[in-house]
């Protein structure tokens, strides 16, 4: 495990119960409880103990995933932009409006309507399996950003019928990590079960738990 953790100390049962330091994982041969991630080993480790200790690196990694993904995708997809049973006359409508809301937050500037009607008149951003990802082609937002819409019922946008939009600004400034959250997002939403699941969300935190969820 020498590539997967960093041994910082090794320590009595007693000195420990009085260490304060910040420790990810115990490694124990005593019978003893804590709040940390603990692995009880034999006093001669087995390949059960290495397996367990193992399993254990790898959900912490997973925590340790997820809570930056939970980082990154809160800062994109706030709050105030996500919305449910939201429906517009057409798709250019639902662009326009999603668009301003942006603009009034200062994510973008006034045109960003207009370059996002520009990329659904090279070809639509909707997709088979119910999903729409409208965008500019342009890295230009103020802060990278994702506007959701989710619906039950379906509306025609371009030549499919969809439930889910996910309207996206990327910001050079931060268009690393945007890119990041966006790759693992469509590989997500590639398959229809996803999509399914992310439509019959509750709200905002149910939104975000599940595409978390899904994504890592």
């Amino acid at each position: 495990f020498e590539s997967d953790i960093y041994i910082s100390s090794v320590l009595s049962i007693n000195v420990f119960k009085s260490v304060k330091d910040d420790i990810s994982l115990l490694i124990t041969t005593c019978n003893i409880e804590s709040s940390l991630p603990i692995v009880h080993i034999g006093v001669f480790i087995t390949e059960q103990d290495k397996q367990n200790i193992r399993t254990a690196i790898d959900l912490i990694k997973l925590h340790r995933r997820q809570e930056k993904l939970r980082k990154d995708i809160s800062s994109f997809m706030i709050k105030d932009l996500f919305k449910k049973e939201f429906y517009c006359e057409d798709n250019i409508e639902m662009i326009k409006i999603l668009a301003e809301e942006c603009v009034q937050k200062g994510l973008c500037d006034s045109n960003y309507a207009e370059e996002v009607l520009e990329r659904e008149r090279l070809t639509s951003t909707s997709f088979r399996n119910a999903i729409a990802i409208p965008h500019s082609l342009k890295a230009n937002a103020r802060h990278s950003f994702m506007s959701v819409v989710v619906n039950k019922k379906k509306m025609l946008w371009g030549t499919n019928y969809i439930n889910l939009i996910v309207m996206m600004g990327t910001s050079i400034t931060d268009r690393v990590r945007f890119q990041n959250v966006y790759n693992q997002l469509v590989q997500a939403l590639y398959e229809p079960a996803n999509v399914r699941l992310l439509i019959g969300s509750t709200d905002y935190d149910d939104f975000l738990n599940k595409l978390i969820n899904l994504i890592t």
